[in-house]
């Protein structure tokens, strides 16, 4: 039994490494395997526009992947959400399968990464359908930007990600608690004018 249990042990530690540590061909697949994702992710937005179905960006997606890139799969069910799907954990799987009509006004959240060689790109976008964000639109999208360009600075060997994690989630908070101190005042500020 114990050296049964050394053995899981080694593996492990192993299997482990092997994901932590890469050589110089696996950095350049893993290069190409995102290069040509990025590629595919903008022929969507340039067909993506309201009338259009939310499948429609799936099928561009894996299309251009595959014709452009020879990578036959994804490497996770494609989410493709416009509107209220956007707030649908792991939205596209069979049981809300990316089946929506995109209308005008709509918010696109599109999450998909080709797969090539057991290397899967993890590319997520958002996007207004028509081009033009809405001011509410907008400051969700900045607040992000804001959080991921703040862990961007901060990030360097030997930083925990459960650290850049949290980072992100204080620079989002203090946006959205100023949104709203913001809002209380005009809210105060229009009743008593």
């Amino acid at each position: 039994m114990q050296q049964h249990c050394c053995f899981l042990s080694k593996c492990t530690l192993y299997l482990y490494c092997s994901r932590v540590i890469k050589s110089d061909e696996e950095i350049e697949v893993m290069r190409y395997v995102n290069r040509i994702s990025g590629e595919a992710h903008k022929e969507v937005m340039k067909m993506m526009k309201p009338g259009h179905m939310e499948y429609e960006g799936e099928a561009t997606f894996k299309h251009y992947s595959y014709m452009k890139g020879g990578m036959r799969f994804v490497g996770y069910t494609c989410i493709c959400a416009s509107g209220e799907n956007n707030a649908v954990l792991h939205y596209g799987h069979a049981g809300e399968p990316n089946d929506k009509l995109v209308k005008d006004g709509d918010l696109l959240l599109f999450d998909m990464g080709s797969e090539y060689a057991g290397y899967t790109a993890d590319v997520t976008l958002s996007y207004p359908a028509n081009g033009k964000f809405t001011e509410k639109q907008k400051f969700v999208y900045q607040t992000c930007l804001d959080a991921n360009l703040k862990v961007q600075s901060e990030l360097k060997p030997g930083v925990s990600w459960t650290d850049m994690h949290r980072l992100a989630e204080e620079v989002i908070i203090k946006k959205f608690m100023e949104k709203r101190k913001k809002y209380r005042l005009r809210l105060c500020v229009d009743t008593t004018a």
